[in-house]
């Protein structure tokens, strides 16, 4: 059910960002309320298992309508990556390689370039693919601004020469993947040494938690597992988890900061990790804050939200979204 309201989703996701006219981005809202009527089928269908209507919904979703649903989707999705990239290439023939203005298609210049010599023209092959398909996309798009591509187009076109400088198989004689390495390493940008701290402290409040899961969960360590659900051993949980939430809001607020950095690049990647990141951050806040605010609840055998009774259901919202039995 969760893959045929995804396909929906992004779906609709697409034709509402990319959507060049009103009318396309309204039509996104039709794949959009379709995912989140399966959704709602399914979540009922499980609570109430004794409605036969949304049981017989379910079942039609999973059997007779989910295949149709993803392949309508993968379809869609597919004519409209055509119809994109064509116009991309009509709008920037300089990133086109040679052996594509000599007759060949894109996908044959592409893979004979990274058979050439593996694994190396094969990585060089599919970094440019992606790069390249990120121009064109944008260029396509009818809301880009042609100066923000700029320094993107010069890295493809750039790229685009260095591809065709090498692409035989005498260019290739006598290089090594461990000299491509190697050279790949010192050109990387190092990391920033708040982030080396950054990843070394949430290494180290990983341990408390990864020794009582996985050490405590033996019979022979039931003394260790007492130890971590009460008294010194549970207050060390809860300080490291409440370090963990320092932490997580640290990083959310790093994030926040560099959004509109990350929105000034050309590429859609970069915004994407961000936004991931402050959603996964903004996340897991919420639900460390509930689980830490009942710790001494939760620490006596009650569910974090055995109290409450969410969408009618009682605990039944809960124990699908945290397995809380």
């Amino acid at each position: 059910m969760h893959i045929f309201a995804s396909a929906l989703g992004g779906l609709a996701v697409g034709l509402l960002w990319c959507g060049t006219r009103a009318l396309t981005r309204v039509a996104a809202l039709v794949p959009m309320a379709g995912a989140v009527a399966i959704h709602w089928v399914t979540n009922y269908a499980a609570a109430f298992p004794g409605d036969h209507t949304a049981m017989e919904w379910r079942e039609r979703l999973a059997g007779d309508w989910g295949l149709w649903i993803i392949l309508g989707c993968l379809g869609a999705a597919w004519i409209w990556d055509v119809r994109r990239s064509r116009l991309g290439r009509r709008r920037e023939p300089d990133v086109a390689l040679a052996a594509e203005r000599q007759g060949r298609t894109a996908p044959e210049a592409l893979f004979g370039y990274a058979l050439l010599h593996l694994p190396a023209t094969w990585i060089i092959a599919m970094g440019y693919a992606r790069q390249r398909r990120a121009l064109l996309y944008a260029a396509a798009h009818p809301r880009t601004r042609a100066g923000k591509l700029e320094p993107l187009r010069e890295s493809v076109a750039r790229q685009s020469r260095q591809m065709d400088a090498t692409n035989s198989q005498e260019t290739w004689h006598g290089v090594t993947f461990r000299q491509l390495w190697r050279q790949a390493r010192e050109q990387r940008p190092r990391l920033p040494g708040h982030e080396k701290v950054l990843l070394v402290l949430s290494l180290l409040l990983t341990i408390p938690s990864l020794v009582y899961l996985v050490v405590g969960s033996f019979p022979a360590t039931k003394d260790l597992r007492e130890y971590f659900t009460e008294g010194t051993g549970l207050h060390v949980l809860v300080g490291v988890g409440l370090a963990g939430l320092a932490l997580t809001l640290w990083r959310l607020i790093s994030a926040v900061h560099g959004y509109r950095t990350a929105n000034a690049s050309p590429l859609g990647e970069t915004l994407a990790l961000v936004q991931f990141r402050i959603a996964v951050c903004a996340g897991s806040l919420v639900v460390g804050g509930l689980l830490l605010s009942r710790w001494s609840a939760i620490a006596d055998g009650e569910a974090p939200l055995s109290g409450y009774r969410i969408l009618g259901t009682d605990q039944f919202f809960l124990e699908k979204i945290l397995e809380v039995g």
